[in-house]
């Protein structure tokens, strides 16, 4: 399968997914009446995926249009669009705090002013019938040029604030206390790090290209994009799916439903029944409970009970469950 086959694919993949995330999240950004900005970008990146070779192929979609390449415009404008969105959602969310009004509309101000600028650019290019590879073909003019370099700096932007969040993000949470973050932030900063050098290599590339200077270095700056660009891309794709299933996680307390299935062995081993008369012992029943917090809580106390009462030893496995359940008492009450 050619490299174009693959990426159509993705695309068509891409685009369901976000399609079926708007379709799954539209009843609560309706019960909740205000702008969601995850909601807005995943419809944005539905859009700006719905063409791609499996499904509608992109010069279709061009010609429809006008068959002037209006297409690669409209894309990026969704593009962006989306990303800025996504943008500022998970960095209000890693912050956890919102962003002020004055913040939010100065940040729109700013991508607006982009958008604006690279439209304006791209409606200056002397571009002629649908082209598959759009930029190269018409690197000649000033207009490209321009319309390059507004998108690089919109997306190197973007990505630029997500590393530095998570980065600040990493060094600011204490060492040992939420560690099932640390695999996110540190994909979202070092993707988001991998975006940046991508757009920079590529506006380097323009800027080269443009002026028809060193074309040995615009080829290697051109050739380096790829291998740059989509493995930060896909590390930011994975760190947002972890982040996603870490506050699923989260909002299901499955820390605590794991730290009661770890505690049962040592629960057993101490019979700390007798120490909690009429309580649920741990396992998988109790687990499932609604309240997962007061189980652990009674089982804690019943098992440090049997421990001063019995004066029993314990494995160096069952030491390390009881000091988990211990802490994470400790983190929710």
């Amino acid at each position: 399968m050619s490299l174009g086959a693959v990426l159509s694919l993705l695309k068509a993949v891409a685009f369901l997914f976000a399609a079926v995330a708007v379709v799954v999240r539209l009843p609560r950004v309706a019960r909740r009446r205000r702008v969601d900005f995850v909601w807005v970008g995943t419809a944005l990146a539905a859009l700006a995926f719905s063409a791609n070779g499996v499904m509608v192929p992109e010069p279709t979609v061009d010609a429809w249009l006008g068959g002037e390449n209006i297409f690669h415009l409209v894309r990026n404008l969704l593009a962006l669009s989306a990303v800025w969105c996504l943008r500022a959602a998970l960095v209000q969310s890693l912050q956890r705090r919102d962003w002020s009004r004055s913040r939010t509309l100065r940040e729109a101000a700013i991508g607006g002013a982009l958008l604006l600028g690279l439209t304006a650019a791209f409606f200056s290019i002397d571009r002629g019938p649908t082209s598959g590879a759009f930029i190269p073909d018409h690197l000649a003019q000033g207009g490209t040029l321009v319309y390059t370099l507004l998108i690089m700096v919109m997306g190197a932007w973007n990505a630029a604030d997500v590393a530095r969040v998570a980065f600040r993000e990493l060094t600011l949470r204490q060492h040992g206390y939420d560690r099932l973050l640390w695999p996110g932030l540190f994909g979202l900063g070092v993707g988001g790090s991998l975006l940046v050098l991508g757009c920079a290599l590529e506006a380097g590339y323009a800027v080269l290209g443009y002026s028809g200077t060193w074309d040995a270095v615009a080829v290697a700056l051109r050739a380096s994009f790829g291998p740059v660009f989509l493995p930060g891309a896909v590390l930011v794709c994975l760190a947002v799916a972890w982040l996603g299933l870490y506050a699923q996680g989260r909002r299901l307390k499955m820390g605590l439903r794991m730290d009661i299935l770890r505690i049962a062995p040592v629960w057993a081993h101490l019979g700390a029944d007798r120490w909690s008369p009429g309580g649920r012992p741990p396992g998988w029943r109790s687990a499932l409970s609604a309240d997962p917090q007061k189980v652990l809580y009674s089982a804690v106390i019943a098992v440090e009970d049997a421990l001063r009462a019995e004066n029993a030893g314990l494995s160096e496995k069952q030491r390390c469950a009881l000091r988990g359940a211990e802490r994470r008492f400790e983190l929710t009450s």
